[in-house]
């Protein structure tokens, strides 16, 4: 089986198993609409021929309020909200088909993963500095999947089923107040038991980033990760069962989203750690989601809420620092800020 066939088998596989969200029961005590806040957004773009450069959170920068873009022909853009007048910029070509893209944990350069969609050419793994400058390829003509430049400012990658860890590029430079968080290992247990270790390469368990994996005879597949470490939202699961929840930086578990009664898809989760995002629909096998609607609940499991104006929408991202939201749609990828007020 190709790499890219392998990557789509892999997200059937935990689509199908994830439980329907408007099948899970609510019981007393699990998150409510009931004495929710008002969810709302309020657009300020929408692009027809743009769209989120991966499904999986990562669009946004660590820092300030970027969004990366890109095209159907691989280009990539930047979107930033405290622009005046806000519009997207362009940044690179890949004249390819991009897998992944991530930016440097400073929010200045964005890690960029693609190939010809040949098993024969390979993937190429290129830094590139979002305020110009000249891009950097890390590896090129080799099988590359996944990649991340991680928070302490080293670029990890599994290259032919073996990870590496490769240096950042030389013209990237950290500020002197950047400190990184310890890079994060997980382990997955026996009744989908989580737990978090220090990362040591050749070590077993599987680098915490964003993205799927099968680790300890499980697959773990870490939905969203906070910058620093200290949050992280996560599924795991066996032949059986599905669990997703929100762990902090030991692997402890701070909600259990089935157990609150969280009954949408969840895709990602706020910077200050407060807030998961996601959405609900119908799931058709040959058609994927229909009739959804964005939804967000409180990271305690106190409440959740549909989000007004979030009818059509799905794979919302939030930005790290503010308050904006990115999600798809059928009218395009629609770019808003996000109000939660009192009801």
């Amino acid at each position: 089986m190709s790499d890219v066939r392998w990557r789509i088998a892999v997200t059937a596989l935990l689509v199908g198993m994830a439980p329907c969200p408007h099948r899970i029961a609510d019981a007393r005590g699990r998150a409510s609409s009931i004495g929710a806040p008002v969810v709302r957004i309020v657009p300020i773009a929408t692009f027809d021929s743009l769209s989120l450069t991966v499904k999986e959170p990562g669009a946004w920068s660590p820092r300030g309020a970027r969004l990366a873009l890109q095209a159907p022909r691989g280009q990539l853009w930047v979107f930033d909200t405290g622009s005046s007048p806000p519009s997207p910029r362009f940044v690179y070509d890949t004249k390819s088909w991009i897998h992944s893209c991530g930016w440097s944990p400073d929010g200045g350069w964005l890690l960029v993963l693609f190939s010809i969609p040949t098993p024969r050419n390979g993937d190429t793994l290129v830094a590139v500095p979002v305020d110009g400058g000249q891009p950097d390829t890390l590896l090129a003509g080799v099988d590359i999947w996944p990649a991340t430049w991680s928070s302490d400012g080293s670029i990890h990658c599994r290259v032919g089923g073996l990870w590496r860890t490769l240096p950042p590029p030389a013209a990237w430079k950290p500020s002197a107040s950047f400190v990184p968080p310890p890079l994060l290992a997980a382990e997955v247990g026996p009744g989908l038991t989580l737990r978090l270790r220090p990362f040591v390469s050749g070590q077993p368990g599987e680098r915490v980033m964003v993205g799927t994996y099968f680790a300890s005879g499980r697959w773990f597949q870490v939905l969203d990760a906070l910058p620093d470490g200290s949050r992280s939202l996560v599924a795991v699961a066996d032949d059986t069962s599905w669990a997703r929840r929100v762990v902090d930086g030991r692997g402890r578990t701070l909600l259990d989203l089935r157990q609150a009664g969280v009954r949408f898809e969840p895709t990602a989760i706020s910077g200050d750690g407060r807030l998961i995002v996601g959405y609900t629909g119908d799931w058709i096998d040959e058609q994927g989601w229909t009739r959804t609607w964005l939804e967000a609940a409180d990271a305690a499991g106190r409440w959740s809420a549909r989000v007004e104006g979030g009818e059509g929408g799905s794979d919302p991202q939030l930005s790290r620092e503010g308050s904006f939201i990115a999600f798809r749609s059928a009218k395009g990828t629609t770019v808003a800020r996000l109000v939660i007020e009192p009801r």
